[in-house]
């Protein structure tokens, strides 16, 4: 019977076997060896990165064009991007957000402020919208 899986739609994948005659001195890398790549990778073992921590850095935040409580409208770019049915109809910014722990979708590379914001009922947006997508009303 022949080795293989069966992968989630049921179909069989047939695993296929090699005879390796490679003995495992071979296998074995001397760190003091002239490849650079083997020397690269003993370099790279020793250095330990670790992203979650804390390098006491506070991330960069930016002061914002508008405030908790202002009026706005949607720019041009806005309307194109999200359809003209927002023209001219004036929403309050409900929040403010100037980094990514204030906002998860927030984009650092961007900058400014993200704002979601809510209608006049006081119905939420659904969406926020950055610095230039939004105009004074």
């Amino acid at each position: 019977m022949a080795k293989g899986f069966k992968d989630g739609k049921g179909r069989f994948h047939p695993i296929e076997e090699h005879s390796s005659r490679i003995s495992s001195k071979k296998l074995k890398t001397n760190p003091e060896s002239s490849n650079p790549d083997s020397k690269r990778t003993s370099d790279l073992k020793k250095i330990k990165l670790n992203p979650y921590e804390d390098t006491n850095q506070k991330e960069e935040e930016f002061e914002p064009e508008y405030k908790l409580g202002d009026e706005v409208v949607m720019s041009e770019s806005a309307l194109q991007n999200y359809g003209r049915k927002y023209q001219g109809k004036v929403f309050t910014i409900s929040h403010v957000a100037t980094s990514r722990q204030e906002h998860q979708g927030y984009d650092e590379s961007v900058g400014g402020g993200l704002y979601d914001l809510k209608d006049k009922k006081g119905n939420h947006l659904g969406f926020s919208l950055y610095d230039w997508e939004l105009e004074s009303a």
